[in-house]
């Protein structure tokens, strides 16, 4: 493949360029308006990607939803000290009316429109709570402190000091994301128009998902090209040519247009999760591109010409670009396992820009070089990473031992701090302290019952059973005890409901008496209840109801607590009831914290994955797990880090673990594959580790500086969770450089591979164990390992091999063609055999170091040599190998010593 592939880029240069342009333009075209410069990429701040697409908490989540409607709400406050005044009442009634009109409100809950219970010359009345607003000063106070004095409002709808009033306004739940957030706009302005000089505010949970969603659009827009230009700068400054910069941007932004023209094509949203894919895709794909440029340059400044650097770069690079791309993507891929919308297309998605990065890196770049000018750099005089090298891998061979025990020592240390890792997600925690989306969420926490709510469904399989007093005193008990949790701030449920109608019908009745003691008594009531406040409490059937909680937990770990202690009192129901806790926000919760731990299994399988691919790459076990640890070790550190910091484990920070795992094996894939070619080539393994140092040392630390700055370009954001992920990114990178230079090379001289893509490269004919002596009593992968570590020479018909006398030290296996060994006799050659595939030549030589006949060969021939140096390093490599080869050695030998005898 890789031959095709710089056979095809040789060949059509100019073809690779301009399909390359037509398909920038084509996903151009996709993403952006090019009349008004207008990204079409969405963001989607729903719910919907975040939560399962399957399971019995979605299910009662959406029959809740469509039986008594959605919980997902915008809160609008209004504050002042003079607030029940008849002008001020007035315009709240307006406000209230004006944006129930709005196309997607279903609902507002507001003093104006609540359920109104009173007594009039001895006749009760029901109507809403400001149906008639007074205009006598006396008459307000009175009004204001009938609001404060109603547990159902009180809390809810007005502040206990009544100086604050709160809408809960409830939103169609077909609406899409964009529409959510016009409307959210609308009712902002409506209530800055009729709110006048008062203070007022929008928020709640739908309020700051919006704006974080607003301020994820911002820097999808703004902090990702300051990313792009910050590692342009640093590929500018270390590299010093224009190629190192415009080759692997353009190679990188194509893949990463790609993906996201293709995420767009299918109707899919940037979100909380996938708005993480871009940065990613760039990352991965931008070190593809560096380690082929930095080749092509090594190549070129050697002398090498134009084409034929470009050749050599991509035959050098394909091998562990191949891999790392592979194992990443099939990491990344591994996600998609997730039951979670989101996580599955990130997953998806991130592993094809991977492979995209990957195809364009070896395509794009190659032809551009060919087709572009290019001049040679000279690095000799300011390369210091390059003359510093060989004393790092000198030092990393020399302290090889305490090196590899301090990295287990630190990856024990980091485990043992990770297990104190907090998870959870506040997002609330994401905006600053000061930032009036905060302020304003914390204000009605403190003014009002709290800003969080989440809902308690109970019911039973008896027909009306939330008509009988005695269930309606096991769910008044309920509420009561919801009351009593020091995060909520208020419960209302049907029973709410009729203590109002109780109290107004039956004035004389004990205090604390709320639900009339008989079923006829409690359906006399109902036929008066109002038909909306009816329907958010309970079904017509009155076989379900539910309970509506105010809470101040905002954390995912907060609000679990309390999710789990409400779900151990449901448990003391009675067994005809059944109690679940349900609503967006308590399916969020636990939604999060299942996308985190989905994560870390995922990253766990991802781990697998790579460890699977790296025992078929090495052929064994063991060094499938050396060649794995440098590329834990910084996913290790990075959760050890989180937990000193005190940072929790969040839906952003989760992600940089998948991150940090493609670049380590990135870096890890190229040093491992570099030192396997350097070693074999020189026959010393601690040479190998030096040349492979001196190759691999300025892409990695060019690549590495640039994603940290590129990452760091996230903590410039308004959003917490973005902070973090960019320092701890950039920071984790920086773990997987220092790893990749010190622990790596250490770790390298302990091993001693062959890999599985250089075995399949290996050409010996059929059945080589079969056909050839030399590879008898060996499997057919044993006989190209040992074949690797020889080498391959052809020769034309005609041409000599062995001349007698000569000196040498090495033995030739006939792969393909045909020889003549022949001594001179009187003046003329004396033929003594003709050998083909499978016959051994300089086997005697190689004992006493002298040709002991002339060889040349009668076709073109193919033949595998194999020196003193490369047996001793098959034999310290290899043992059962080397025992086997020996033994055919002497097998061969003894036949040879028999042939000859017979012969005399």
């Amino acid at each position: 493949m890789r031959t095709r592939l710089n056979d095809f880029t040789t060949r059509y240069p100019r073809l690779i360029l301009v399909a390359a342009a037509g398909l920038a333009l084509l996903a151009g075209s996709r993403l952006l308006d090019f009349g008004t410069g207008e990204l079409k990429l969405e963001i989607d701040s729903s719910l919907v990607g975040l939560l399962p697409t399957s399971g019995e908490e979605l299910a009662t989540y959406e029959q809740v939803r469509d039986r008594f409607g959605g919980d997902d709400i915008l809160l609008v406050a209004w504050f002042s000290d003079a607030l029940f005044t008849a002008d001020i009442l007035r315009r709240l009634k307006r406000f209230t009316r004006r944006i129930e009109r709005f196309d997607g409100v279903r609902r507002v809950d507001s003093l104006a429109t609540a359920l109104s219970v009173s007594e009039e010359d001895g006749a009760v009345r029901i109507d809403r709570f400001l149906h008639r607003i007074p205009a006598d000063p006396a008459a307000l106070d009175t009004l204001r402190a009938d609001a404060v004095a109603n547990p159902v409002y009180r809390g809810r709808l007005v502040s206990p000091d009544g100086h604050g009033v709160l809408l809960a306004v409830h939103f169609d739940t077909a609406l899409g994301s964009m529409e959510l957030v016009e409307l959210v706009a609308r009712i902002g302005e409506a209530s800055r128009e009729e709110s006048g000089d008062i203070e007022q505010f929008v928020s709640g949970p739908v309020h700051a998902r919006l704006e974080i969603s607003r301020i994820l659009f911002r820097d999808v827009r703004s902090t990702l090209p300051l990313a792009i230009l910050a590692t342009a700068l640093v590929a500018a400054l270390t590299l010093r040519s224009v190629r190192g910069v415009v080759f692997p941007l353009t190679a990188t932004g194509l893949a990463l247009l790609a993906t996201l023209a293709l995420f767009a094509q299918a109707g899919n949203a940037l979100n909380f999760v996938t708005v993480i894919m871009p940065p990613v895709i760039f990352v991965v794909g931008f070190a593809f591109a560096v380690h082929v440029i930095n080749e092509f340059d090594r190549m070129f400044t050697a002398g090498t010409d134009k084409k034929t650097a470009v050749i050599s770069a991509v035959e050098e690079v394909f091998l562990p670009l191949t891999l790392t791309a592979f194992t990443t993507a099939i990491g990344f891929a591994s996600l998609a396992t997730s039951p979670i919308a989101s996580i599955k297309l990130f997953g998806i998605y991130t592993a094809l820009g991977t492979l995209f990065g990957w195809l364009f890196a070896l395509l794009v770049i190659p032809a551009g070089l060919l087709v572009g000018p290019v001049r040679v750099i000279d690095h000799s005089k300011t390369d210091f990473l390059t003359a510093f090298a060989p004393a790092l891998a000198r030092f990393d061979i020399r302290h090889r031992d305490v090196i590899l025990l301090v990295g287990a020592a630190i990856g024990i240390a980091a485990i043992a701090a990770a297990s104190r890792l907090e998870v959870s997600t506040d997002y609330l925690s994401n905006f600053p302290e000061d930032s009036p989306v905060r302020r304003n969420f914390e204000r009605i926490q403190t003014e009002f019952s709290g800003a969080v709510p989440i809902q308690v469904f109970i019911r039973s399989d008896l027909p009306g059973a939330f008509k009988d007093p005695v269930h309606l005193r096991t769910i008044e008990d309920l509420e009561r005890w919801l009351e009593a949790q020091p995060e909520v701030g208020a419960a209302t449920s049907l029973v709410d409901l009729i203590g109002v109608l109780h109290r107004a019908f039956e004035p004389d009745a004990p205090a604390g008496e709320s639900i009339p003691p008989s079923r006829d008594g409690v359906e006399d009531l109902l036929f008066f209840a109002n038909g909306d406040d009816l329907r958010r409490v309970a079904d017509p059937r009155y076989e379900s109801t539910l309970l509506h909680v105010r809470t101040s937990a905002v954390s995912t770990n907060d609000l679990g607590g309390l999710i789990r202690r409400i779900e151990r009192r449901l448990e003391e129901l009675p067994g005809h009831l059944r109690g679940e806790v349900t609503g967006s926000s308590a399916l969020l919760s636990r939604t999060l914290d299942d996308i985190i731990r989905g994560q870390l299994t995922s990253l766990v399988g991802a781990l697998a994955v790579i460890y699977v691919i790296l025992i078929l790459l090495f052929g064994s076990a063991r060094i499938g797990a050396l060649a794995l640890f440098p590329n834990l070790l910084p996913i290790v550190c990075f959760f050890g880090l989180m937990s000193l910091l005190g940072v929790t484990l969040n839906l952003a920070t989760s992600l940089v673990a998948a991150v940090a795992l493609g670049i380590a094996v990135d870096d890890t894939m190229h040093f491992l594959s570099r030192f396997n070619t350097e070693a074999r080539r020189v026959a010393d393994e601690a040479l190998g580790i030096e040349r492979a140092m001196v190759s691999v040392i300025r892409p990695v630390t060019f690549t590495t500086l640039a994603l940290c700055l590129g990452f760091a370009t996230l903590t410039m954001g308004e959003l917490r969770s973005q902070i973090e992920f960019g320092g701890l990114a950039a920071a984790t990178l920086l773990v997987a450089w220092i790893v990749d230079l010190t622990f790596t090379p250490a770790l390298s001289g302990r091993l001693r591979f062959v890999t599985l893509w250089e075995v399949l490269a290996v050409d010996l004919g059929t059945a080589p164990h079969k056909t050839i002596p030399f590879f008898f009593g060996l499997t057919h992968r044993q006989a190209r390992i040992a074949a690797i570590l020889g080498s391959f020479e052809t020769f034309h018909a005609g041409e000599h091999i062995l001349r007698l006398g000569d000196t040498g030290t090495d033995i030739h296996v006939v792969i393909d063609g045909e020889l003549e060994a022949s001594v001179p006799r009187d003046g003329n050659e004396q033929v003594l055999r003709r050998l083909k595939r499978g016959d051994l030549i300089g086997e005697v030589a190689l004992f006493h170091g002298l040709r002991t006949a002339n060889v040349h060969a009668q076709s073109d021939a193919r033949l595998l040599r194999l020196s003193n140096a490369c047996l001793d390093r098959i034999q310290a490599r290899y043992p059962q190998i080397a025992a086997q080869l020996y033994r055919n050695l002497g097998v061969i030998l003894a036949d040879r010593l028999a042939d000859v005898t017979e012969r005399l």
